[in-house]
């Protein structure tokens, strides 16, 4: 990425090259992290979704 501006080479976007630089790791591992965070709030959403149908236990359970 020689303009550092993820275009890749000849500008032909960022992946089109030989995979040496870092922009493929990177989105590699913004994927991981989104994935991450997706399953977390599916967590909390069921969690809450849980909460609503049943709101007399929550109030007991403190």
């Amino acid at each position: 990425m020689p303009r550092l501006d993820k275009t890749g080479p000849m500008g032909q976007g960022a992946g089109t090259g030989r995979g040496l630089g870092h922009c493929l790791n990177d989105d590699k591992q913004k994927i991981s992290d989104l994935k991450k965070r997706e399953k977390i709030l599916e967590e909390e959403l069921a969690a809450i979704k849980k909460q609503k149908a049943c709101p007399d236990q929550d109030s007991t359970e403190k």
